[in-house]
């Protein structure tokens, strides 16, 4: 065999074993999705069931209630990156919401924006803090909140409620001209009929009330 000969079944030799690496690579990579995705499912199964569980409890079970918002931020807990494990946690927040736990609810969806802030749900998140700030009296955060919110989503489907909510700050604000410049905004917008007929209501309240022109 001269030395030609043997380079060539070296090559041949290399290309084998890269090849087969290659393959052991890729299989350990789709058995890791399968894997990953599996374990997605259990969490939203879990999820899907405690939210049954949370929809037949009266509201002033306040002992079910958080027995269920722990198993939420259970789930969390054991799974803080993963897409469903956050959500178990933003329902958490919203079960301290419903409660009237604005405190809470704040540092959860804060928590949920600070360490995840590609999740889809962060939209969302920003609307809740700004609701929870308006609810609180701090209509200035409540506003910057908003903002924030459509600086960063321009285009999301809660932009009209975003709206919305800032027509309504400033109507606690008494400044009616600029609250009814944000629900014109909704209704030229035409985008879905609830929040254009929510936002035509708030128009008409102000006009009965003689607090704005329509000019």
């Amino acid at each position: 065999m001269d030395l030609k000969d043997l380079s060539r079944k070296i090559n041949l030799s290399r290309v084998g074993y890269l090849g087969l690496a290659l393959a052991v690579l890729l299989l350990g990579y789709y058995a890791y999705l399968e894997w990953s995705n599996k374990v997605e499912r259990d969490i939203s199964v879990q999820i899907n069931r405690l939210v049954l569980q949370e929809n037949k409890l009266d509201s002033e079970d306040k002992a079910g209630l958080e027995d269920i918002k722990a198993k939420y931020v259970q789930l969390y807990e054991q799974h803080p990156t993963r897409l469903n494990g956050v959500r178990a946690f933003f329902l958490a927040s919203s079960l301290d919401m419903r409660e009237k736990n604005y405190s809470e609810s704040s540092k959860k969806l804060l928590k949920i924006i600070e360490s995840n802030p590609d999740h889809y749900l962060i939209p969302q998140a920003y609307v809740n803090l700004a609701i929870i700030s308006e609810i609180s009296g701090d209509y200035s955060e409540a506003l910057a909140y908003l903002k924030e919110f459509k600086e960063k989503y321009p285009e999301h489907y809660l932009k009209n409620e975003a709206t919305i909510a800032e027509g309504r700050v400033y109507t606690k604000l008494e400044d009616y001209q600029l609250a009814k410049n944000f629900f014109d905004e909704v209704v030229a917008n035409k985008g879905d009929g609830g929040s254009e007929q929510a936002a035509q209501r708030k128009i008409d309240f102000l006009t009965i009330k003689g607090l704005i022109t329509n000019q």
